[in-house]
């Protein structure tokens, strides 16, 4: 079983990222275009109302994508982008010992 650790990972399951667009954009009705699908992938980041028609392309090609896959992604992209190491110091701590 592969594992996804970015959304690029997933993407790198088709052969481009303009084949992963297409198959996602195929999954929803409306409202969607490559471009912007072709965007998530350097920001490594999904709109959840289209992780849906994400899990369902990848699923079409064999993929084992599911939504708990991109919940995981993403709390760690929220991860790396809110937790500092400067915010882990022990004066923060202290305080709640006084």
């Amino acid at each position: 079983m592969t594992q996804f650790s970015t959304i690029r990972d997933i993407a790198n399951v088709w052969p481009s990222h303009a084949a992963f667009a297409a198959a996602v954009v195929k999954q929803v009705d409306q409202g969607l275009n490559a471009e912007a699908v072709r965007k998530w992938v350097p920001k490594n980041s999904i709109p959840s109302k289209y992780w849906q028609a994400v899990v369902a392309a990848a699923h079409q090609v064999g993929a084992d994508v599911t939504a708990d896959t991109l919940m995981q992604i993403h709390a760690a992209q929220i991860n790396r982008a809110t937790i500092k190491p400067s915010t882990c110091v022990p004066e923060h701590f202290e305080k709640g010992l006084k």
